[in-house]
């Protein structure tokens, strides 16, 4: 078994004011995450189906349809430098106060 972590990223597919996302912005995330990491799942669904999300800020309730990015990744520590800082990256490109980041470790077989 080798020691891994796999890495989630949560996006919303809109704006707070309820606009959509431009795809054009997952695309540039999903060129970029396969520029870094050797492979990417994305996980999403639609309308009443959709994976939610529900978080508060100062008092506000937000609500989100979101897509999720899944990275798997040897090298942690690199992998974990990364998206400390992209993350900031995601929050100005979405347009977003946070943007939710896991990393949980794994063995891999």
């Amino acid at each position: 078994m080798t020691e891994a972590r796999r890495y989630e990223v949560y996006l919303p597919l809109k704006y707070n004011d309820g606009r959509n996302i431009e795809p054009e912005k997952f695309e540039q995330t999903t060129e970029e995450l396969l520029g870094k990491f050797t492979g990417l799942t994305m996980m999403q669904r639609r309308a009443e189906t959709a994976l939610h999300g529900l978080w508060k800020h100062a008092g506000q309730l937000y609500k989100d349809e979101i897509i999720l990015y899944i990275v798997y990744n040897y090298e942690t520590d690199d992998a974990n430098l990364f998206f400390t800082e992209y993350k900031e990256i995601l929050k100005e490109r979405f347009a977003q106060i946070e943007i939710f980041i896991i990393a949980i470790p794994i063995e891999v077989f």
